[in-house]
């Protein structure tokens, strides 16, 4: 597009998320101030929802949430998660393990975004997030639910006989555990108490079962353990809070050390990644 028809669009965007298919591919997804959500990019899989699996060289509506107030975007290797003020879920994209969350679909191609009901109770949506192929979603009563690929165990590691879970699916965490964050990378699962444990399962190193420091789902780190974790997170956080103070904030995936690079930015005299 001419660099004057990128002006007007810049005028109209508040929220946009950048990421790609495959790890190769880049996509775009933005919202603009009237309530419309627009794809752009190669579009594999038809994770940008246009209706198509075909490249789209300039910003396509999805008309699916139109007025849906999306205000989150997140993706996984084929699949993309779509999040609205109105606690909604939506994905859409390749389906081969469940990822779209939609009973009786799996290894299908969904080229336009579906809803995903977490459960019955269509409880409140506290915090969600995607791994290469599946999602992991915390409600308001601190219960985490998942589906997509159990290949590794990274929603169910006591059974990885189960591996294609396509529907929404509560996770047991051994006791009356109060979960306060998840967050999914590649194979890999974590979850956050409020009194500050970390239970991570799925794959890590290409192990399946036991992952991170040797621990079970329901084996909570120890001190030092929780103290290493926190000081990767640490960086991580610290980019995300500059990416998301820009004006409009920018939303990306996969932040972690391994590809966050220092810049010439002092705040209160440290470096900041």
């Amino acid at each position: 597009m001419a660099s004057n028809e990128w002006d007007d669009w810049m005028q109209k965007i508040v929220n946009f998320y950048v990421f790609k298919t495959d790890g190769i591919n880049t996509n775009m997804l933005f919202v603009t101030n009237d309530d419309r959500v627009y794809g752009m990019g190669a579009n594999d899989y038809g994770v940008l929802g246009t209706g198509d699996d075909m490249c789209a060289n300039k910003p396509t509506p999805i008309s699916m949430l139109k007025d849906k107030r999306i205000i989150n975007f997140l993706s996984g290797k084929k699949f993309t998660v779509f999040y609205s003020s109105d606690n909604c879920v939506y994905s859409c994209g390749n389906n081969s393990w469940g990822q779209l969350g939609s009973e009786g679909l799996v290894g299908q191609l969904m080229v336009t975004p579906m809803k995903v009901q977490i459960n019955k109770n269509n409880a409140l949506v506290h915090d969600i997030s995607c791994g290469s192929d599946h999602t992991l979603v915390l409600t308001h009563r601190h219960q985490v639910y998942g589906w997509g690929s159990n290949r590794f165990g990274q929603i169910n590691s006591r059974d990885t006989a189960i591996e294609v879970i396509d529907t929404p699916v509560l996770i047991d965490f051994n006791g009356n555990q109060c979960i306060k964050a998840v967050h999914c990378c590649r194979n890999t699962s974590f979850a956050l108490t409020s009194d500050g444990q970390v239970f991570i399962w799925g794959v890590t190193g290409g192990e399946t079962g036991v992952e991170v420091f040797n621990r079970q789902l329901d084996e909570p780190m120890d001190c030092l353990e929780y103290y290493i974790t926190c000081e990767l997170l640490l960086d991580i956080l610290k980019c995300v809070r500059y990416l998301h103070q820009l004006e409009p904030p920018v939303i990306y995936r996969d932040l972690k050390p391994d590809n966050i690079l220092i810049a010439n930015y002092i705040e209160n005299g440290q470096v900041i990644r």
